[in-house]
């Protein structure tokens, strides 16, 4: 077992320990009377799982201490009040139980974790449940006496009172120092304490009851002579001369000294009281010691050199066998004091088997009496199981409950909180397993079989795709699990912890070798996806035709003769089980993967057919091979120096074509990327007239460019985003390569929905920018003497105010502003925190703001006023030898870091590649302008159009995320999209037809896909790659295989379900938080001791990944509001809690206080609550390497700067998030959807084995449903994404974003000669009704365009047959028709409305009233002759609109 996995499985043993039990005190107290009938007698306790201690004693109400697997009582509410008699009774000497509300619990209590629910009947049940239940299967002639083995384990605790406790030898057991202690015992405490040794394990009991004042004794005389004589002794011996008295008091004759360094801070170590009075006796020479300034102290001397350890280890020693002492010593007391002693719990093991009862009726419907588990024990009396048969066909499907039928009673008005109450946990059960075992191979048989439907194929098509994965039951009120014990027979269990691991993805085409039971590679020759080879920077050796059979091959290998699809052709042929239409649906499935092949092996030809096409696919791999060999070279270089750069390089193409790869043999494709490139070649490359391997459904002449959005469909961390950048790179270099200077300006448009993905994804894409740009300027060779131009390739960002400063001078989130905090930071010598997505040169990793003066900007916060119309800003790299380096005084546009960072920049010089969220285009509506001087405020620019400026459009738009454009956003987007569109579509001057923008999108989820694509895009959709045969092989995606056994899948992350039970979710969260924390600690503990971290730091290199990737624990929270309710009070618990569980389960630790504060918790946040500049700082924090050292100029410290331990988030981080050290993950409830679900739990375990911990709600329906079937919905969970919802032409959605689409139209369409701001009062009937004729032309085009594709997905001839019925009808079109006449009616009234006309624009400014602008703001409802056109298209309105369509 590897070391992430081992400890992983710890952690889920430790979860187990601490929820379910038994082992929440790991072992501490045994009854030494009993001793040799414990299941664990004869056994050295250190090398003993406490999940075993099944006859565990803890000194907790159980159900207070444990929060799963538990079945309560039933309640029954008395009308008057109980009588004292009636209540929790005790044995006389322990009275001071009586009363639970004494018995405080040391950590979190469930009354102050406040959650969302009210207490009705149905949330009493869930959380107080008295049953728990399995379905399961089993064929029609099983014999249920002979065939199946039923049992059901659980544990019932006893309250031991004091006396029999001391009877029994109640012992504390001693896992650290037991030679220490057991000579403290017998030397400072043997009139009331006992050590005594079995089985190599000390303990220590006590032989007497602790009244009157022996509990002030034990403290102020025996601990207090063992802590002089040991620790005390230890201080003054380390500290010699420098420990001295720092103080001295007196009061009422009585003296007391302080003693301590005599430094700065003058640290008290521990006083000296001459006399200390407590109840009837008095101390002398009383020791109170000052453990957090010692601990402090030693700790700041090993941070300067851990050198120091030697000199301080007897103190380190000595505080930890003191501390330890005491804590047993503590417990001991508690034990048996007079008042208000720990109550003491005993557990007792059970393993009863249950019959079956036999029906001879197997047509009609059996349910069984009420049945006892064991009628001849008292104490299960009331323990009861039902049982129930339905009979379908060859199976019996049985429903077996289990009851508990105790009562207990409550007076009115009584809240249960039955987890406290001594009576009821006497009457309950606790670490229940009901479990079902086949005596007989092949009883037990699929639960939930896959059903075809006639009504939806791509459902029928995913229950096929997972069919390989069988499921054998359903838990209620309980998860479920099985599988195959060591004889190879099934069995079904209850699992309240259930666990699923889910597959890793091979990038390789794979397939299994049956003879040699080995996975082999189906490409033979892997040199086709190496990006240097492909490139022109091996174009002197490697022809072009060379390269196109290269690829030819590669395509064969997934449809050739010999292929990838034949083989799978085959496998259908060979598996009996499939039924005739199960055939089909796989064959026509296999058929689109064929037309995927043939569209491949054409656009090969494409390249070879075109020569500018050629050499942009080889410059493409070029700039990828840069930016990936810079991106590896930056991260190389701040390994071992945050601050160093990437300096190995030079600006001459001779060194890319010999350098030697970082971190890998070759810069390599994974083979989807490759394919996904080549398939979209005929976007760009138009296809020979006749050509028909693409169908032409709305008969736009050029199918692949005007209507297929082709969607990469790639599980998360598959590496998408190097897909479609290598599709921006190819179509950059083909549009400079062939359309002149008319392919300057904007090329491609990448929206974003979440401004933290646009963040981390343009830093990204801006490197490959600046390989374009490198090569451009550098004058890389490219072939036929081709040129990139000579405008500058560019990237721009394109994001809100909050993000990134929008204007140049105004306000104080403008760009000089940013620029002045800056310097001042620089100047101050502090770490800069900016809303700028750099500090560091995209292209070689250097600082760009070295100097207070920031020289190498122009212009800067020190010549603001150079920002003319005509400038824009420049920002140079400081590293010498960087090709963005500044030559000169001042840096000039022409040697400057290629990226545009705020709007002025973006509108005046529209980028190349201009990156932005979804939100952000809403500016089409807002800002445009004619006049040369508002160059700057002018939108029509990043679309080809502005004054004295004419580019072609943007020709590739990729949308990033598809999944997120969804309800009121995604039908916000799918009709402002439509606008987009109309102004990026162009004519052809050579044959006319109108070309449209290549529309590519990705996502790792997806379902309803036509829907969405065509309602989003008016596009239908194409996914790539197409999935095979089974969910595990679509030849791009292979899921990974064992090694030893290629059988079973290799897998990194696995999900545990957790369902609190007597709790609430938000306290679960806190508690699985504090154990996973808490866990850091033990797993340490076990693996090092304290001299060997010290003395020898380097054997925890071997260690270190592992103790930094668990170190942060990931908390997903499904709203802010979720955040807010429980973020304050998971802060003011959560360091308790961990305290808490620290106490319970591992001795007094120093490690531990190196590793964390016992008062507080390192926390960070990422979320939407954020501005831009917090999220980065946050996310660079969190980004941090941990580890206990750290070198610093030859001498090793302990590590101060360590990252945050526990990160509260939102679903800010469910996409483009790669924090690679992110390991453990608390999901609060299950997320709107399971896509979200899917992506947000994906930000975990991404290169090693890790944990995701899902607490499900126990109010909430849909939690309660995934948790009682979590592995069969975990094996599957891709198959349970729900349809996405996009209706942009439903009513509700026209009233609120048709003015927004309008308003696009209007003022970009130049015939009308309405752009600028004050044209809004030259409206007039003509034009209106120009408006109308357009946008009606528009929409019909769309209604027209979805009837075709309907028709088409209804009789598809290949893959799976879908529909978009809903879309958009006809009476929706003149629904729209209608909204839009109203809209320019009241806009003409407003004109005309009197004489003169009054004055009206389309958008006021501030200082100018409301009644003058044509556009109000969404929100605004006091306006109803205004259109609403917001600044946002997230302005939406808190309504949805469902449309149900008849199937």
């Amino acid at each position: 077992m590897n070391s992430f996995n081992e400890k992983r499985s710890d952690l889920e043993q430790f979860l187990q320990e601490q929820l379910i039990g038994p082992g929440a005190y790991n072992k501490r107290y045994f009854f030494l009377e009993k001793w040799d009938k414990s299941e664990l007698s004869g056994v050295d306790l250190k090398h003993a799982n406490a999940i075993d201690n099944q006859t565990e004693v803890i000194p907790e109400v159980p159900a207070y201490q444990y929060s799963s697997a538990i079945l309560f009582p039933q309640t029954r509410e008395l009308l008057g009040k109980i009588s004292d008699t009636e209540d929790d009774s005790q044995e006389p000497d322990s009275t001071e139980n009586k009363d639970e509300d004494d018995n405080q619990p040391k950590g979190a209590d469930d009354d102050d974790i406040k959650d969302d629910h009210s207490e009705s009947i149905t949330s009493k049940q869930q959380n107080y449940p008295n049953t728990l239940g399995l379905t399961f299967v089993v064929d029609k002639g099983t014999d249920l006496h002979k065939d199946l083995t039923i049992s059901l384990a659980f544990r019932k605790y006893f309250n031991i009172n004091k006396t029999n406790s001391l009877k029994q030898k109640l012992a504390v057991w001693v896992p650290e120092y037991i030679d220490e202690i057991e000579s403290a015992i017998n030397k400072y405490f043997s009139s009331i304490f006992n050590a005594e040794r079995r089985d190599q394990n000390l303990f220590v009991y006590a032989i007497t009851e602790i009244k009157g004042d022996l509990i002030y004794q034990i403290d102020y005389d025996f601990l207090n002579k063992f802590l002089n004589e040991n620790l005390i002794k230890a201080i003054q011996n380390c500290l010699g001369e420098n420990l001295t008295q720092l103080k001295e008091t007196e009061e009422k004759g009585v003296k007391t000294i302080y003693y301590g360094i005599e430094d700065e801070y003058k640290p008290q170590f521990y006083s000296l009281i001459s006399l200390k009075p407590y109840g009837g006796l008095y101390f002398k020479d009383v020791f109170t010691l000052f453990e957090d300034a010692i601990i402090d102290y030693v700790k700041k001397e090993l941070e300067n050199d851990i050198a120091n350890y030697s000199k301080y280890k007897e103190i380190i020693k000595e505080l930890e066998v003191y501390k330890q002492l005491k804590n047993l010593v503590t417990d001991l007391k508690s034990f048996y004091k007079e008042k208000q002693a720990v109550p003491v719990w005993e557990a007792k093991y059970y393993n009863k088997q249950l019959v079956l009862p036999i029906s001879e009726d197997k047509t009609n419907v059996f349910r069984s009496k009420r049945l006892y588990v064991d009628n001849e024990d008292k104490e299960l009396g009331n323990l009861h199981y039902r049982v129930q048969y339905v009979f379908k066909g060859d199976k019996t499907y049985i429903k077996l409950l289990i009851e508990n039928n105790n009562i207990i009673d409550l007076d009115p008005d009584e809240p249960p909180q039955l987890n406290k109450k001594n009576k009821a946990n006497k009457n309950a059960f606790f670490g229940l397993e009901l479990k079902v075992l086949e005596n007989k191979a092949d009883c037990l048989k699929q639960y939930n079989p896959p059903q075809l439907l006639d009504i939806d194929q791509e459902d029928n098509f995913n229950k096929l795709l997972y069919r390989n994965f069988i499921d054998f039951g359903e838990g209620y009120n309980t998860s479920v699990n099985w599988g195959l014990n060591e004889q190879n027979l099934h069995f079904v269990s209850s699992d309240f912890l259930p666990s699923q691991e889910t597959p890793n993805v091979d990038f390789v085409p794979s397939r299994i070798n049956k003879i040699r039971h080995a996975i082999e590679s189906l490409i033979t020759d892997d040199q086709v996806l190496s990006m240097r080879y492909l490139s022109t920077l091996t174009a002197n050796t490697v022809s072009d035709e060379e390269v196109l059979e290269k690829l030819s091959g590669f395509v064969d290998a997934y449809g050739g003769s010999e292929g990838w699809i034949q083989g799978k052709r085959k496998s259908i042929a060979d598996e009996k089980a499939l039924d005739d239409s199960s055939i089909d649906l796989l064959n026509r499935q296999l058929n689109a993967c064929v037309n995927d092949y043939k569209r491949l092996k054409r656009n090969i030809d494409l390249l070879r057919n075109d020569s500018e096409a050629m050499a942009a696919f080889r410059v493409m791999n070029t700039a990828m091979f840069m930016q990936l060999h810079h991106s590896n070279g930056i991260e190389s270089a701040k390994k071992n120096n945050p601050n160093d750069c990437f300096k190995d390089y030079e600006r001459t193409e001779d060194f890319y074509q010999n350098t030697n790869c970082i971190k890998y043999d070759d810069y390599k494709w994974r083979s989807f990327q490759l394919a996904f490139i080549l398939l979209n070649i005929d976007a760009f490359v138009r296809p020979p007239e006749g050509d028909n391997t693409v169908k032409d459904v709305f008969g736009s002449g050029w199918p692949e460019r005007n209507e297929i959005a082709d969607l990469v469909w790639f599980p998360t961390g598959g590496g998408k985003t190097e897909a479609y950048l290598g599709i921006i790179a190819f179509t950059i270099a083909y549009r400079r390569f062939t359309k002149g200077e008319l392919a300057y300006g904007t090329a491609v448009l990448m929206r974003y929905t979440l401004r933290l993905l646009t963040l981390q994804q343009f830093q990204r894409a801006t490197l490959l920018i600046c390989a374009l740009e490198a090569i451009r300027k550098d004058h890389f060779e490219i072939p036929n003497n081709l040129s990139l131009g000579a405008e500058r390739i560019t990237i721009g960002l394109f994001v809100g105010g909050d993000s990134l400063p929008n204007y140049w001078n105004q306000g104080d989130k403008s760009m000089v502003s940013e620029l002045k905090k800056i310097s001042k930071t620089v100047g101050n010598r502090n770490k800069i925190s900016t809303n700028l997505p750099f500090t560091e040169c995209p292209w070689c990793g250097g600082n760009l703001f070295i100097s207070e003066d920031l020289g190498n900007i122009y212009p800067n916060h020190k010549s603001e006023n150079d920002y003319k119309i005509d400038n824009e800003l420049s920002i140079c790299c400081n590293s010498p030898g960087c090709t963005f380096k500044g030559d000169g005084i001042y840096p000039t546009p022409d040697n400057c870091i290629p990226f545009r960072l705020f709007d002025e920049d973006v509108y005046k010089f529209p980028p190349t590649l201009l990156f932005g969220t979804v939100d952000k285009f809403a500016a089409l509506a807002n800002n445009i302008s004619t006049v040369s001087g508002n160059r700057s405020k002018d939108s029509r620019r990043l679309l080809g159009k502005g004054y004295k400026y004419n580019c072609l459009p943007p020709e590739l738009i990729i949308q990033d995320e598809l999944h997120l454009l969804l309800g009121p956003l995604g039908s916000a987007v799918g009709l402002f999209e439509k606008a987009i569109d109309t102004f990026c579509t162009y004519t052809d001057p050579h044959d006319g037809i109108k070309v449209k923008p290549k529309i590519v999108t990705s996502t790792a989820t997806t379902r309803n896909t036509d829907k969405q694509i065509f309602a989003l895009f008016n596009r239908r959709a194409e996914i790539f790659p197409k999935q095979g045969i089974l969910c595990d092989d679509s030849f791009f995606a292979f899921y990974k295989r064992d090694t030893n056994d290629v059988k079973n899948y290799n897998s990194n992350r696995k999900y545990v379900g957790v369902l609190p039970i007597g709790k609430t979710q938000v306290w679960m969260h806190l508690r699985v938080a504090a154990i996973t924390l808490t866990h850091r600690l033990i797993y340490l503990k076990e693996k090092y001791s304290i001299d060997q971290i010290f003395e020898n730091p380097k054997s925890l290199f071997e260690s270190e990944e592992l103790l930094d990737f668990y170190h942060t624990t990931l908390a997903y929270f499904n709203s802010l509001k979720e955040v807010g309710k429980t973020q304050s009070q998971l802060s003011h618990y959560l360091p308790g809690d961990v305290n808490y569980v620290t106490k319970n389960t591992t001795p007094w630790s120093f490690i531990d206080k190196l590793i964390r504060k016992d008062e507080e918790i390192k926390y960070s946040e990422l979320t939407g609550r954020l501005t831009g500049e917090e999220v980065k700082t946050n996310l660079f924090d969190i980004q941090k390497k941990w580890s206990l050292f750290n070198e610093d100029s030859g001498i090793t410290k302990i590590n101060k700067d360590t990252p945050p331990e526990y990160v509260v988030a939102t679903n800010m981080i469910s996409v483009g998030i790669d924090v690679s050290r992110f390991n453990t993950m608390i999901i609060s409830s299950m997320p709107r959807n399971i896509a979200e679900y899917i992506q947000a739990s994906s930000r975990v375990a991404r290169s090693k084995k890790g944990i995701v911990f899902t607490i499900h709600h126990p109010f909430r329906s849909r939690d309660i449903s995934h948790y009682q079937k979590f592995k069969e919905f975990h094996e599957k969970f891709y198959s349970y994404v729900e349809p996405i919802s996009v209706t942009p032409y439903a009513s509700k959605a026209l009233d609120r974003y048709l003015a927004m689409y309008a308003a696009v139209i209007v003022r970009h369409t130049e015939s009308l000669e309405l752009l600028n701001n004050d044209d809004a009062g030259q409206i007039n009937q003509s034009k209106i009704d120009e408006i109308k004729m357009i946008i009606s032309s528009e929409l019909k085009e769309i209604h027209e365009n979805s009837q075709k594709l309907e028709t088409y997905l209804n009789k598809k001839p290949v893959g799976v047959k879908s529909s978009i019925d809903g879309i958009i009808s006809e009476e929706e079109v003149e629904d729209a028709l209608d909204k839009l006449g109203e809209l320019l009616a009241n806009w003409l009234e407003r004109r005309e409305g009197s004489d003169p006309p009054p004055e009206l624009k389309f958008r006021n400014s501030q200082s100018e009233s409301v009644n003058i602008s044509l556009f109000i703001s969404a929100s605004d409802d006091n306006h109803p002759k205004h259109w609403k056109v917001s600044h946002s298209l997230r302005e939406i309105g808190p309504s949805t609109v469902i449309k149900t369509v008849q199937q």
